[in-house]
């Protein structure tokens, strides 16, 4: 199967036949990728919604997409939320919203710890990260992407159950998050958990679970614990098995 150049876009309600391409969009499918008359492509619009088509060029800047196929996918069984504390390097932030856009996370939150070293900045270019990753990866859901200001804040919004990430744990069991819609996985900053983030967490009933003997940045942490979330609920676990031990 080829592969489908992908944009993004609200899409039209049901019976009409074709679309504009928003400017920015039909900019890069004309002058970046310089599709032509015919071609097909997709668009997807980051709930769900997706449609196949071919590309119509109306002139030098708009295109139209006439429609040949509308899908609507199902949201996936398990939503799963990945919680990272504060880091200190803005990049590290925008690495982990990419790996959560590729690896199906529904949500994203950045939460300040009390050993994060650096107010982190609600940053513009997040959104846009998590749009390209989008059409990179092939996902059709846009993260949610939020900043809380404490551990606190977080466990006021989180849905449960939620996994606790920490040295000296077990390791993570399949059963106890299965039957769960909704989980959250939890990573602290670059110092650890404080003493009272981690007896907060075992008041709010968190799971908590270890991730091998590796010392990790908290980055590749997060990268880590959401790859093993997804293949314990998410769509890799429809693909292998995770055995633990």
């Amino acid at each position: 199967m080829s592969h489908l150049h992908r944009f993004f876009s609200s899409l039209p309600e049901e019976g009409k036949a074709s679309f504009l391409l928003p400017p920015e969009e039909a900019h890069h499918a004309l002058r970046v990728v310089r599709l032509r008359d015919g071609d097909t492509v997709s668009v997807f619009d980051g709930r769900g919604g997706e449609v196949e088509g071919r590309l119509r060029p109306c002139g030098k800047k708009e295109a139209e997409i006439e429609i040949v196929r509308r899908m609507q996918h199902p949201e996936p069984a398990v939503k799963m939320t990945v919680a990272v504390a504060w880091l200190h390097r803005d990049k590290a932030h925008e690495d982990i919203v990419r790996r959560a856009v590729e690896l199906g996370m529904w949500r994203i939150i950045f939460w300040r710890a009390d050993h994060s070293q650096k107010k982190c900045a609600a940053a513009d270019r997040w959104e846009k990260i998590a749009l390209e990753a989008c059409k990179q990866s092939g996902r059709v859901f846009i993260p949610e992407i939020e900043l809380q200001d404490s551990l606190d804040a977080l466990f006021e919004t989180v849905s449960r159950p939620v996994i606790h990430a920490l040295p000296a744990a077990d390791p993570l069991q399949k059963p106890e998050i299965l039957v769960h819609d909704q989980v959250t996985m939890l990573i602290g900053p670059e110092g650890d958990f404080s003493d009272r983030e981690v007896a907060l967490a075992q008041e709010q009933g968190a799971i908590q679970i270890h991730m091998g003997n590796c010392i990790f940045k908290s980055e590749v942490a997060a990268a880590v614990a959401m790859t093993l979330l997804a293949a314990q609920v998410g769509e890799l676990g429809r693909h292998f098995s995770v055995v633990s031990g």
